[in-house]
């Protein structure tokens, strides 16, 4: 057919231009279907100071990718980088480090179409939030620590990316840490952020303190141009104040 033919040129344009025979990659990624269900488990031997990294393919179709990455090995700040090629069901990998990693991480750019589950501790899941560089190992992390009700949660608040900011303040309003005060501080200034999101959660988070100081905040925030702050702000209104006005009831039909 038309689409084969199409295909079939476009692969040999890439194959023209990188040198490389592309067959496996068409027959797996544009003729073929599914996708990797990777379980990936780290270890190292003082002893020997040999780090073991083992990748599983656990798909249920029984068909195994094939994958060319990269392993990041990171010890005392110092990042190693190995290439390797995924092919089997289980493919194990063998460095050397004089000293236990702080954290190891497979397909460090998260290019890979799979879904992955690490054999991670706390540990490595600290040093993933310090030395990840992309958005999943930071969503990971932040999502480990609310697991765990780990203080560390606190970092994403300071994401430079909005979406890890909204999360981070989502998961602390059912956190243990929802109390401390820090916390409650660093969130009061963000009820001001420059991203709307952000701003709404933040306001949304400070409702829950039922703490009337930050009913003029409210009372500001309602007349946002974003709708997202506006009913955050009129509904934590709502619930920190008593007082029930006739335009607060307005607006709540409005709103619903």
């Amino acid at each position: 057919s038309s689409d084969v033919c199409s295909s079939d040129l476009l692969r040999l344009a890439f194959e023209e231009t990188t040198g490389r025979d592309l067959n496996w990659f068409w027959n797996q990624w544009y003729y073929g279907s599914g996708h990797p269900d990777l379980k990936i488990n780290y270890s190292y031997d003082p002893g020997s100071k040999i780090v073991s990294v083992i990748v599983n393919q656990a798909q249920k179709s029984k068909k195994y990718f094939t994958y060319p990455t990269t392993v990041e090995v990171y010890t005392e700040g110092i990042k190693a980088k190995y290439n390797v090629t995924l092919k089997n069901a289980s493919d194990s990998f063998y460095f050397i480090s004089d000293k236990e990693p702080e954290w190891i991480t497979i397909d460090p750019d998260r290019v890979l179409l799979c879904t992955r589950s690490d054999n991670k501790t706390e540990a490595n899941y600290i040093n993933q939030w310090k030395y990840g560089k992309a958005y999943l190992d930071r969503k990971e992390a932040i999502e480990y620590y609310a697991k765990n009700d780990l203080p560390q949660l606190a970092n994403g608040l300071s994401d430079n990316f909005y979406k890890l900011r909204i999360l981070t303040i989502q998961k602390l309003e059912t956190s243990n840490l929802k109390s401390d005060t820090g916390i409650i501080r660093q969130i009061e200034k963000m009820a001001t952020d420059t991203n709307r999101n952000v701003k709404a959660a933040a306001i949304k988070f400070l409702s829950h303190t039922d703490d009337k100081k930050y009913l003029s905040l409210y009372e500001n925030a309602v007349n946002d141009s974003s709708y997202k702050v506006a009913g955050a702000a009129f509904r934590s209104e709502e619930h920190t104040s008593e007082l029930q006005s006739p335009c607060n009831l307005v607006c709540r039909l409005l709103l619903e």
